[in-house]
């Protein structure tokens, strides 16, 4: 950031390089088409959805790891609007063996009543 600084030509070429670099879009894409990518941001800025894990590392470190899984986390309060979506885009729900035969519906109660409520 401090390069961008000598002059204007220098800003402008790393000014570029970041918006390469740091392609949120590069990320996205493996997950999601293109018109998904842009919905998936805007369920990220509505919900406070986050990226985690080697996805996530992918992206600080400029890196690509194969076969990279997509770990999303999000507020309870919107697990059902992220869920569908997910659905309407074509992802599947696979229950883990230990709630085999659960519904989407069901496994996404069951994580309601794990979650401690303070008062």
């Amino acid at each position: 950031m401090r390069y961008a600084r000598v002059n204007r030509t220098t800003r402008e070429k790393v000014k570029r390089y970041m918006i390469r670099a740091f392609s949120i879009k590069r990320i996205l894409c493996p997950y999601f088409a293109n018109s998904e990518v842009i919905h998936f941001r805007y369920l990220q800025a509505t919900t406070g959805l986050l990226v985690s894990g080697s996805t996530a590392l992918q992206f600080f470190d400029r890196s690509s790891y194969e076969d990279s899984d997509l770990d999303i986390y999000v507020q309870h309060d919107f697990r059902i609007e992220i869920a569908q979506w997910l659905l309407s885009i074509g992802y599947v729900f696979v229950p883990r063996a230990a709630c085999k035969g659960q519904s989407l519906e069901e496994a996404l109660d069951t994580i309601v009543g794990k979650i401690p409520v303070s008062v």
